[in-house]
């Protein structure tokens, strides 16, 4: 009689520890995922500031071009005019 119950519970804990080792298997495979996706997430973070900071370093070199082509096209202006004919 116990000797039956002792195999019963032995089989009933066996079994509950299969079931944890699943659940634990399956904690540490969404912690894994949860970490590479966190770290996905902070590079993309970077490359999304590196690329607003070349946006506006190229829209300030645009601009810096754009002064400098204007000032040219009326230096040039005034030279033309200042020439005798």
């Amino acid at each position: 009689m116990y000797d039956t119950l002792l195999l019963q519970l032995e089989s009933g804990m066996s079994r509950l520890e299969t079931e944890v080792k699943k659940w634990q298997d399956e904690i540490l495979s969404n912690e894994t995922k949860l970490h590479t996706l966190a770290q996905k997430s902070a590079l993309m973070d970077v490359w999304q500031r590196r690329a607003e900071a070349e946006l506006k370093v190229g829209q300030q070199l645009q601009y810096s071009m754009a002064t400098n082509f204007s000032n040219l096209f009326h230096l040039l202006s005034a030279l033309r005019e200042s020439e005798p004919v």
